[in-house]
């Protein structure tokens, strides 16, 4: 069995830890037998999984209780291998609205990892995001934004600043920022997200799109439509040219450039780009109530 002071961590390839996210990294190395654990708690997570999938929430929770007692009888309770099974609890219990249930899990995830790992790793990273989007969800928005910012320095420092992690950071700060209505900091951010997206996928991908509807948006909100305009231009462009016209994340994009349209008084203009949304066929416009795909991706 693997030591809490010696995880085994020096032998992962920081090559893989370059491609995998954190928390599925730490799932990894679990299942390889880096750290041993029964086959019972095995099945006890696997079923978590299956029944969370199956949308059965209260059944998930209680056989995950199950196995985070296990996992602190097997191995001892500050063992880095038991954070899967405290975030797993703790990510049952946000999805039911649980926010004082999970909040004690992830801070007892993140001591456990800090201890272990020390402050600059990717699961720690992880941990942080977790914490603060939990703060988020609350409206707890000062706790949340050191949480996001010491997240975003750890990736950067492991990963260098074209990382995807270093992306969910940088959208995690600017989602913040615009929920405080603190829109010159939410800019700065997303325009530095803009720029990561061009220069990882190039000038046409969908996250490029998205970003930019991002920034149009927060352009929009302040008043700055000359601004706006070619961004979301572009990102129409973009998702018809990927999606076809008639795709959900394609409505959302037209109906964004529709709404600034008609805030700069170009009704007729408004008018013929909405016409495009409604020609669409009955089923398309159904899927679109889901909300935008790319943007729950992103």
């Amino acid at each position: 069995m693997v030591s809490p002071s010696n995880p085994g961590l020096s032998s992962v390839s920081k090559r893989v830890l370059l491609f995998v996210s954190a928390p599925v990294c730490l799932a990894l190395l679990i299942s390889s037998g880096l750290f041993a654990q029964s086959d019972e708690w095995k099945r006890l997570s696997q079923q978590v999984q299956s029944l969370s999938q199956q949308g059965d929430y209260k059944g998930a929770i209680d056989v995950a209780q199950k196995a985070l007692a296990l996992a602190e009888q097997e191995l001892e309770p500050e063992h880095p291998a038991v954070v899967v099974s405290l975030e797993s609890l703790g990510d049952l219990y946000v999805t039911q609205g649980r926010y004082a249930d999970a909040e004690p899990l992830y801070n007892r995830a993140l001591a456990i990892l800090e201890k272990a790992m020390g402050s600059d790793n990717p699961f720690v990273a992880s941990s942080l995001n977790k914490l603060a989007g939990l703060y988020r969800k609350q409206g707890r928005y000062a706790e949340a934004e050191p949480f996001y910012q010491r997240s975003l320095l750890v990736f950067e420092k492991l990963f260098g600043p074209n990382h995807p992690q270093v992306a969910e950071s940088l959208d995690n700060l600017a989602e913040l920022y615009r929920a405080e209505g603190r829109y010159p900091e939410a800019e700065a951010f997303t325009t530095r997200l803009l720029f990561l997206a061009e220069k990882v996928h190039g000038p046409n991908h969908p996250k490029v799109a998205t970003s930019s509807i991002k920034l149009a948006d927060l352009y929009r909100a302040r008043g700055r439509y000359s601004e706006a305009e070619p961004l979301l231009k572009r990102a129409l462009a973009i998702r018809e040219k990927a999606f076809g016209p008639n795709h959900p994340d394609v409505v959302v994009a037209r109906e964004s450039y529709v709404q600034l349209l008609r805030a700069t008084g170009r009704e007729t203009e408004a008018n013929e780009v909405a016409a495009r949304t409604k020609a669409a066929p009955a089923t398309q416009l159904a899927k679109k109530k889901s909300g935008c795909r790319e943007c729950r991706r992103q």
